[in-house]
C-alpha cells in the first residue's frame, strides 16, 4: 500500500526499512540505500548481520532491527519477522527490498504483511516470474523482446545436446529465486569454457540439482547495458534510465565495477514498453546485451527491485530510484527531472582487481561525477572498515603463502 498523494518533498517522518535475505557480503547497494535516504533526513533501519561493519558504521543508519531473513525459513516465519519489526514503529514505514528473494516475499505475501509496511501493489506472482531465469524467457517472448537460448534441466543428456547446439562457452546460473542462497550447487554466475568445466556442471545436474545454462552473447564488440527506474502505475510506460557496464568482476560474467550513465533510447523504449505490457509496478533493474554490428538486442536479467548500482542513475531534480520509491509510497509528488549522463559509478575494491580496466577515465575522460561505492567525504567510516577488511585479507594470504614455503 502507499499513502494518498499530498505534498512535495520527502516525508522525513516516515522511516525506511531495508529488507534483505541470506548472508549479504560487501553489499554496496545497501550502503547506497542508507546514504541516499539518510542525506534526505529519512531514518533508515536495516536487516543486517552484526559483522557487516562496512555497512553498519555509516552515520546515516538509524538502527539495525534484525538479521537478514533466512532463505530456508518458511514464508510465514519471515512475514512474522517483518510484522514484529512493524510493531516497533507504530506508524507507516517504507519497505525497500534489497534482493530478489525479499522482493518475491513482499509481493507473494503482501496481504499477510502489516499494512503499516508500505510496499508496491505489484501482481503477487510477477516478481518471481521476472527473477526466475527460465520464466523470464516467457515474459520476454510475450512482450516481443529477445532472450538468449537456454536450458533448465537435471539431465546430462539435455545439457550436452544444448551445448552441442550453441557451442562453448555457456553461462551457468542459479535458475530461480532462493536457489542461489539455499542450494550451493551453482551459487553464482559462471562462464563454462571447457569440456572439463562442463563435466563438473553435468555432475551437479546428475545429483538432482536444476542447472540453468544460457547462450554466451559477450562476443567482441558486444555491449552490456542497464535499465533502471520506478514504475508507479500499472499499464503505463515508466521513465527509464540507462547506463553501460564497462568493466565487470569477474570480467565476463560478474557485477559491474565501472558503470557509466549514457543514453540509449532504443533500450529505454523496449524496457518502458515491457513494464507497461506486463503491468509491472515498483523499482526495476534490468540487464541487456546489445550487438552494435547488427543491432541485435537481448534482455538477460530483470530484477524486480532497485539494483546495487542504482546511484549511477540520478536526475536533475536530485532523484534516484530509492528516493522515488519513498516519495511514491508516502504519497509525495515526484519531480522526475532529466537523467544526468556522464556519471560514473565505481566499486573500488572490485575495480582494483581489474587493473587498467578498472579505471573510470579509461571509459570517460571527463566524468560529470564519480559515485564511489564505499568512499564518501561525508561518511568515511564504511570505507575505512572496508579498507581494514581488505588489508586483513591480504595479510592472511601473505601469511599463508609464507607458511606454505616454510
Amino acid at each position: 500500500m502507499s499513502l494518498a498523494p499530498s505534498a512535495t518533498g520527502p516525508d522525513v517522518d516516515v522511516p525506511a526499512l531495508l529488507v534483505r535475505t541470506g548472508r549479504p557480503a560487501w553489499d554496496y547497494g545497501a550502503l547506497a540505500t542508507v546514504r541516499t535516504l539518510g542525506r534526505w533526513g529519512i531514518p533508515v533501519l536495516v536487516m543486517a548481520e552484526p559483522s557487516e561493519r562496512e555497512l553498519l558504521r555509516s552515520k546515516y543508519i538509524a538502527g539495525r532491527v534484525a538479521v537478514p531473513l533466512s532463505p530456508e525459513a518458511p514464508p510465514e516465519r519471515s512475514v512474522g519477522v517483518l510484522n514484529a519489526v512493524a510493531e516497533t514503529f507504530g506508524g507507516p514505514c517504507v519497505v525497500i527490498a534489497g534482493d530478489d528473494e525479499s522482493a518475491v516475499l513482499l509481493a507473494e505475501h503482501r496481504t499477510d504483511i502489516d499494512p503499516r509496511l508500505l510496499t508496491f501493489d505489484v501482481a503477487a506472482d510477477l516478481p518471481r516470474r521476472l527473477s526466475d531465469k527460465a520464466s523470464l524467457a516467457g515474459v520476454a517472448s510475450a512482450v516481443g523482446v529477445e532472450y538468449p537460448r537456454h536450458i533448465v534441466s537435471t539431465s546430462t543428456q539435455d545439457i550436452r545436446r544444448f551445448v552441442d547446439d550453441v557451442g562453448l562457452p555457456v553461462i551457468a546460473k542459479s535458475p530461480e529465486p532462493y536457489a542461489r542462497l539455499a542450494d550451493s550447487a551453482v551459487p553464482f554466475t559462471r562462464l563454462i569454457r571447457t569440456g572439463a568445466e562442463l563435466a563438473g556442471i553435468e555432475r551437479v545436474a546428475a545429483h538432482g540439482h536444476r542447472v540453468f545454462l544460457q547462450e554466451f552473447l559477450a562476443r567482441d564488440g558486444v555491449q552490456f547495458w542497464y535499465t533502471a527506474g520506478v514504475a508507479t502505475r500499472a499499464g503505463e510506460e515508466p521513465v527509464v534510465w540507462t547506463g553501460r557496464k564497462v568493466a565487470a568482476h569477474p570480467a565476463e560474467t560478474g557485477v559491474g565495477v565501472v558503470n557509466v550513465a549514457l543514453p540509449q533510447k532504443q533500450i529505454a523504449a523496449r524496457m518502458a514498453n515491457a513494464c507497461a505490457q506486463i503491468g509491472y509496478v515498483g523499482p526495476f533493474d534490468a540487464d541487456w546485451v546489445l550487438d552494435p554490428s547488427n543491432g541485435a538486442l537481448h534482455l538477460i536479467d530483470f530484477n524486480p527491485r532497485r539494483g546495487a548500482q542504482f546511484r549511477l542513475f540520478t536526475t536533475t531534480s536530485g532523484l534516484d530510484g530509492v528516493r522515488a520509491c519513498h516519495l511514491h509510497l508516502t504519497g509525495r509528488h515526484i519531480d522526475w527531472g532529466e537523467q544526468v549522463f556522464g556519471r560514473v559509478q565505481l566499486v573500488e575494491n572490485l575495480s582494483l582487481a581489474q587493473g587498467g580496466r578498472g579505471r573510470p577515465r579509461r571509459y570517460l575522460r571527463d566524468p560529470v561525477a564519480v559515485e564511489r561505492s564505499w568512499w564518501a567525504a561525508d561518511d568515511i567510516s564504511p570505507a575505512l572498515a572496508m579498507a581494514g577488511q581488505m588489508l586483513g585479507s591480504a595479510g592472511r594470504k601473505i601469511l599463508g603463502t609464507a607458511k606454505g614455503r616454510g
